[in-house]
């Protein structure tokens, strides 16, 4: 089995106190993933170098890959920076037709939305989607760096931010 760990230390750059949407679809993963192992981590750490710039953060990547052999990968990776209020953890596994993962976004206000899919085979794609209330008894924290900060205020009448989006091509 090959395993990669990459950590990478906060950079000069933070990201500014907004509201960031992460628009990642389960295609474009699985399209990735479908690379060369090698190929699949270096894109994970390019595609998400920008949010992995400030905070904490993991990025892994597992896979036993053979020539001519069924796809077999896990993967995970984890940003958590509590002055902006962005804290996201994203996990997939997949051996041959089976795949199953999951995420969770620390939402405005305190509240967890966490998705898990499944896909095995022709039977389609299957999820859960559960959001829990801050203090609820099924709270699911995946705020764990530091020290424990407000969720981030709305901000009104503030100046435009740039967007970034990464290109894709096939």
């Amino acid at each position: 089995m090959d395993r990669k760990l990459i950590e990478m230390k906060p950079a000069t750059a933070t990201l500014k106190k907004t509201f960031i949407n992460m628009a990642l679809t389960r295609q474009h993963v699985l399209l990735s993933m479908n690379l060369l192992p090698a190929a699949a981590c270096i894109w994970f750490v390019i595609h998400f170098y920008v949010l992995l710039t400030a905070g904490e953060h993991l990025v892994e990547f597992v896979s036993n890959y053979q020539q001519n052999a069924e796809i077999d990968y896990s993967f995970r990776y984890y940003i958590d920076h509590p002055p902006s209020g962005v804290s996201f953890d994203h996990w997939e596994n997949r051996k041959g037709d089976h795949v199953h993962g999951g995420y969770g976004v620390l939402e405005p206000g305190g509240f967890v939305r966490t998705v898990h899919y499944e896909v095995d085979g022709d039977s389609g794609f299957k999820t859960v989607i559960k959001t829990t209330a801050p203090g609820s008894s099924q709270q699911y924290n995946i705020h764990t760096g530091g020290r424990r900060t407000p969720p981030p205020q709305p901000l009104w009448n503030t100046k435009p931010v740039a967007f970034v989006q990464g290109v894709h091509k096939s």
